[in-house]
């Protein structure tokens, strides 16, 4: 046999079956994925626009408190 593994013809369809079962489940997986890839990129966009606000809170906040004297 030259080292190499006997396959009978009932394990290659099982394997085959069990092939096309993985395939199937991964391009289940990857719609799933590109269906929620939306939901993600809004939700870095609302978390950048926080941070933005919270910089600007802080600048107004110091401002403020230069302009009472309270630094």
């Amino acid at each position: 046999m030259g080292g190499a593994l006997a396959v009978l013809p009932w394990a290659q369809n099982n394997m085959s079956h069990n092939y096309r079962f993985y395939a199937s489940k991964m391009e289940e997986l990857r719609v799933r994925r590109e269906a929620n890839r939306p939901l993600s990129h809004q939700l870095h966009e609302l978390f950048l626009f926080v941070k933005e606000c919270e910089a600007r809170w802080e600048r107004s906040s110091a401002q403020a408190s230069e302009e009472s004297g309270d630094a």
